[in-house]
Formats: C-alpha cells, structure tokens, sequence
C-alpha cells in the first residue's frame, strides 16, 4: 500500500485520505499536529498563519507586519530562525514557504 511521510510521520493513503464522519480528512484531526501548534510561541504561529495565507517575500514590510500582527521585524526574524531549524519553514529567492504543505492546510482550516 502507498504511504506518505509527512513531517517525521508516515501514513498509508487509504487511512490518510479516511474521513472521521464529519467530511473532514484525517490528517486535519491528527492530535500530534495540535499539540505542535499548542507547543509554539505566539509569534511562531503568527508567522505560520501569515505564511499559510500567503507566500511572502514581503513578510518583513510594515504592511504585513501589521495585517498579520508579527511585531517588529527582528521578532519576525527570530520566529523564522527558529521555525527553520527543525525544518518548518524555508526560504528560496527571498520567498518564505512552510516545507509542509499540508500543514499549511491544516493552519488556514484550525486556525
């Protein structure tokens, strides 16, 4: 059976892709993704939800900075620093990403 390894985790598509009875997938419910986003400072969620919205060269202007209430600039700074070390976030031609496109889902549906 084809699988799927998702940040550390890996799942069999037929249960990844399973809904729960109420429509939504799966991997939109799973506990070990919740307790992440519980685990991470605010301003790391912050930076998360404007990266989910959108895939931001500008993620450092004073616009989005304030649409997205990330504080000041080197605050958003230590909050990418610290989200790319474990592998969350990446930069690539100065456009900031989550490496996980599904938690990127998960954060624009739970969040």
């Amino acid at each position: 059976m084809p699988s799927l390894s998702l940040t550390g985790h890996t799942f069999h598509l037929k249960k990844f892709f399973a809904r729960n009875g109420t429509g939504i997938p799966l991997f939109l419910r799973c506990p070990w993704v919740e307790r992440l986003w519980e685990q991470l400072p605010s301003r790391q969620k912050a930076v998360l939800q404007t990266l989910a919205a959108q895939r931001s060269k500008e993620i450092y202007s004073q616009t989005v900075r304030q649409s997205y209430r990330l504080g000041p600039a080197s605050s958003v700074q230590k909050a990418l620093q610290s989200l790319d070390a474990p592998g969350v976030v990446d930069q690539y031609r100065g456009f900031y990403f989550l490496l996980d496109p599904l938690f990127a889902v998960w954060i624009k549906i739970n969040q």
